[in-house]
């Protein structure tokens, strides 16, 4: 399980009559028949490995392939988790899948919504890093240009100084193909990390023994995440650096503490290992680590100290609190980036300044309380019912019997 698997659907061909596939080999750049797998153990399991991907992405008659051109190299693949386990993720605990092809089934989309990665849960609780196909270079190139000119910009209307601009140049001039491949693994690793720090929390939960099947799983977990982020004081954090964060609703709070987290968490590694830099800034929190850096240093060293218990624990990549078939979408980094840097711009917005209070927690708690309910109405109802039904029958029974002696007695 210890090894990055890049053995993987490249593309059908048609040899004759028959559909076949081609694998490409982890050491080989090369097509590499089945045949060989005969006499190569390791093809074979990386063979082996491959179709079960498959088997776990593909639904047939509801499943799009999309093969792309743009698939990331063995060079690229290799050098880029070199890079990132030398930073201190710890790939080797978790399997990851090089894809050449997009998909979009009734348990994975990358089609319509272009993510470069993402952390899967398999079927079987298993947690799995998937790189999806991307012309890295060109990528590289748009996120340089985005960030420069939008980091100008703050700089032209006298929010940003000229020191961040030029911290900004130093950061981004670091990216070559196996760095944005490695800074794509570290971001997933964190989110390998948070689940397994939520899984424990949730085992921890102390959740009604009536009626279980009212809380969901989602919603358990959800109050999990946020009775951490409140604890170490990570939301209060976030809320500073975040423009505007008091306005979107808790389901969406929740959603960018945990982008934000393992953004701060990939920070992390690339700071202690090249002196400070971050290389790529904080897709969510960037425009208040601009304005104010400090926030963005507090976040990186409260997420390091909330990971400190979770690298330490034994190693559990099998989810336990979350319902397997649920996906968390990964969304392109620009997208979510520019939300901020609009928000930004045409406001007088400042980082720190946020009042946002125990109270505002607390109404998260409750936001997501009625949220489980609408979403489990029918049985959280149906079980009032049947309580009330229980408690009820024999006071109607009571009642019918002192009617029938009012009756019996009643005059003629």
């Amino acid at each position: 399980m210890g090894e990055a698997l890049s053995c993987h659907l490249i593309s059908p061909y048609v040899e004759g009559d028959d559909a076949s596939l081609e694998f490409l080999d982890q050491e080989e750049d090369v097509l590499t028949h089945l045949g060989d797998a005969e006499i190569n153990e390791g093809l074979m399991k990386r063979l082996l490995s491959g179709a079960e991907l498959m088997t776990e992405l593909y639904t047939p008659g509801t499943t799009t392939l999309h093969f792309s051109e743009h698939r990331r190299s063995v060079t690229e693949f290799k050098g880029g988790y070199k890079i990132a386990v030398q930073r201190g993720a710890r790939l080797n605990e978790v399997k990851v899948f090089n894809l050449f092809f997009r998909i979009k089934s009734n348990r994975i989309n990358s089609i319509d919504s272009t993510p470069v990665a993402q952390m899967y849960t398999a079927r079987n609780g298993e947690r799995l890093i998937l790189l999806h196909p991307v012309d890295t270079i060109a990528r590289i190139d748009y996120e340089k240009t985005f960030y420069l000119n939008s980091t100008l910009k703050l700089v032209n209307q006298g929010k940003v100084s000229d020191d961040a601009m030029q911290v900004m140049v130093s950061n981004l001039s670091g990216l070559n193909i196996n760095e944005r491949c490695a800074q794509t693994l570290m971001h997933e690793y964190g989110h390998i990390l948070h689940w397994r720090a939520f899984d424990g929390l949730f085992s921890d939960l102390d959740m009604p023994n009536v009626y279980p099947e009212q809380i969901s799983s989602s919603y358990a977990m959800n109050v999990a995440m946020l009775f951490w982020f409140q604890e170490q004081n990570y939301i209060y954090n976030v809320a500073n650096r975040v423009p505007n964060f008091l306005t979107y609703n808790t389901q969406t709070r929740i959603h960018l503490l945990k982008e934000s987290f393992v953004e701060d968490y990939r920070i992390s590694l690339n700071m202690q290992s090249l002196n400070g830099k971050f290389i790529l800034p904080n897709a969510v929190c960037v425009v208040g680590d601009l304005m104010t850096p400090e926030l963005g240093v507090e976040g990186v060293r409260i997420v390091r100290n909330m990971l400190n218990d979770i690298n330490n624990r034994t190693v559990n990549n099998n989810i336990t609190g979350v319902d397997s078939f649920t996906q968390d979408m990964e969304h392109d980094r620009i997208t979510i980036s520019s939300v901020f840097f609009e928000a930004a711009f045409d406001s007088d917005w400042e980082p720190g300044k946020v009042t946002f209070t125990e109270s505002d927690v607390n109404q998260m708690f409750e936001d997501l309380v009625i949220d489980n309910m609408r979403a489990n109405a029918d049985v959280i109802f149906g079980a009032a019912f049947n309580m009330a039904e229980r408690y009820t029958a024999p006071l109607f029974e009571k009642i019918d019997k002192i009617e029938d002696i009012k009756n019996r007695v009643k005059p003629k």
